[in-house]
């Protein structure tokens, strides 16, 4: 499974895997499509995702907006949710000890703290950065599915635990700052590459096209 989800098949791979997700792997390029993409064509990904997970176009606009002290939220629930996977499934494959694992979900977790408000507000982050990356109607209908099944039938002493909020001070540079230098390095190449972040999938036109 470590494989087919990841590539991972050493230490080695797995710590490679998870600095590119410490570095935004699905947020930054959320984040230059806010940039790069032409208006009609973003206005269109926004439509689609917001469909795909029942969230309003607004929301997904607000996660390219800092607010609270915070910066932009972007896909950053789905970029740290899965270093905890991976993590876990690493640890479980005998590839990495329980320390490292350790280490790197607790890290994730206090960057999550400090990144969104509840419980909630993280995982429709995720939903959102999941759909973005798969733009698939039966898989990001299985994870609302799931949320509502935690939310409505799930009677687990975890649900009794508040929400610890940490402080924003920290979250690393390439959360703070919303990935700019990824955005200003594409920024650059734009008139010679396509972003390659939302998957046009079903849709009728290359979304990430340049005009």
């Amino acid at each position: 499974g470590n494989d087919q989800s990841w590539g991972v098949l050493s230490a080695q791979s797995y710590q490679e895997t998870v600095e590119r997700l410490y570095n935004g792997m699905h947020s930054q390029l959320f984040a230059a499509d806010k940039t790069l993409m032409e208006a009609g064509n973003r206005e269109k990904m926004i439509r689609r995702i917001a469909e795909l997970t029942q969230l309003s176009e607004n929301y997904v606009l607000e996660c390219w907006q800092p607010g609270d002290n915070r910066p932009p939220k972007l896909l950053w629930g789905f970029d740290l949710n899965r270093i905890i996977e991976l993590s876990r499934t690493s640890f479980m494959a005998g590839l990495i000890s329980e320390a490292t694992a350790w280490k790197n979900i607790l890290q994730s977790s206090a960057y999550i703290h400090a990144l969104f408000d509840d419980l909630d507000d993280y995982y429709n982050n995720f939903r959102l950065g999941h759909a973005y990356w798969s733009n698939d109607f039966k898989l990001t209908g299985e994870k609302l599915k799931g949320h509502k099944a935690y939310n409505n039938d799930c009677d687990w002493p975890i649900k009794t635990m508040a929400w610890h909020k940490n402080e924003p001070g920290i979250l690393p540079e390439v959360i703070q700052n919303a990935c700019e230098e990824f955005v200003a390095l594409e920024t650059r190449k734009y008139k010679h590459n396509v972003i390659r972040g939302f998957r046009p999938g079903n849709n009728d036109d290359d979304i990430h096209a340049p005009e």
